[in-house]
């Protein structure tokens, strides 16, 4: 099927203007059903640039021991302006929208409104459009926003929620020898001559898009292992909890606390959940980097969820604002000494 061409507006409204980078095409094989429930409610992220006076991150590639900052020193100097925040607020009083929560150091603020709402203020057209495997609400084009907030906003997240993450792809084994022995995740990291001192007072942070663990599972886990149960703690994003039930992706919640908890003796881990949206993705990356007063600070983040970037040779499958949303985090982890692994 041929890519369905992106929609924008043959003239832009006078005091509006394209927000760079927002760009939305149809999903591959996607028709379009009809517009969505003008009064359906939903939250939108907005992402605001970083304060126009913040000096330049740490250079990771600079000669020399390399610079680390603190959380403190990044929530002084590298988050949003309280200026531009208020920019926002007021575009989003003046459209009847609701100021959910907002975070200068995540450089977010999160909206709710009504499908009717969110397209007066953002200048989009929501739609219902189905494919052979899901059901989604999105938009075609560009979101449009006041010229005065063009060079404050660099991106708007939540409109579209058609889904982004999925766990690798379990591909068949060849059948084992019948003297074959499984090994345990120690044992793998023992033949990667992997270290393995206790890490204590570290906390690994495991990103998830679906599904979640039980206590008493894991717990057996390591009782068999005879390891000591790492402490856990379940981290809400956007709505969505630790909730076992699916086999398939509790399967993959699971492994990840299994591996990262027995290779890494000590460690408290740090689970969180978000829908598998690209606005799933910027609040739960920007939540684990960037955590709230009270909720865990990770060293580490492992994350075993991905959707491809291309859907076909001429459609990108993310719009590029939400690819320089993660991308800019991913940094700003770098700068904060926290390391990424992605599958």
């Amino acid at each position: 099927m041929a890519r369905t061409p992106a929609k924008t507006p043959a003239k832009t409204p006078k005091g509006l203007t394209l927000l760079k980078k927002s760009v939305r095409h149809p999903r591959h094989g996607a028709h379009k059903v009809g517009p969505s429930d003008p009064k359906e409610s939903l939250t939108v992220t907005v992402r605001v640039r970083r304060r126009p006076d913040a000096p330049a991150l740490p250079d990771p590639s600079a000669a020399g021991p390399r610079k680390i900052i603190s959380h403190a020193e990044f929530a002084a100097n590298y988050g949003a302006a309280q200026a531009d925040f208020d920019k926002v607020t007021a575009f989003a009083k003046e459209h009847g929208l609701k100021v959910v929560d907002a975070n200068l150091t995540r450089r977010t603020v999160i909206l709710s409104g009504t499908v009717a709402q969110m397209n007066q203020a953002f200048g989009v057209e929501l739609a219902q459009y189905k494919t052979p495997t899901e059901v989604y609400r999105g938009r075609e084009g560009a979101v449009q926003l006041p010229a005065s907030l063009a060079n404050i906003v660099e991106g708007v997240f939540g409109l579209d929620n058609r889904r982004m993450a999925k766990r690798a792809a379990v591909r068949p084994m060849a059948k084992p020898q019948q003297s074959a022995q499984a090994l345990t995740p120690p044992q793998v990291a023992g033949l990667y001559n992997f270290p393995n001192p206790p890490a204590t007072n570290q906390t690994i942070g495991l990103l998830e898009f679906g599904g979640g663990y039980t206590a008493s599972d894991i717990q057996a886990f390591f009782q068999g292992l005879n390891l000591s149960t790492p402490t856990l703690t379940a981290v809400g994003v956007d709505g969505v909890s630790n909730s076992p039930g699916d086999a398939d992706t509790d399967t993959e919640v699971a492994l990840d606390i299994d591996v990262s908890g027995s290779v890494g003796q000590g460690a408290n881990i740090a689970v969180y959940f978000a829908p598998w949206t690209e606005q799933g993705w910027v609040d739960i990356v920007t939540t684990a980097i960037h955590p709230a007063t009270g909720q865990p600070a990770p060293s580490v983040l492992s994350i075993s969820w991905g959707w491809p970037e291309l859907e076909e040779a001429d459609n990108l499958s993310w719009t590029q604002q939400a690819i320089d949303a993660v991308s800019a985090t991913f940094q700003e982890a770098g700068a904060l000494g926290i390391t990424v692994f992605v599958a």
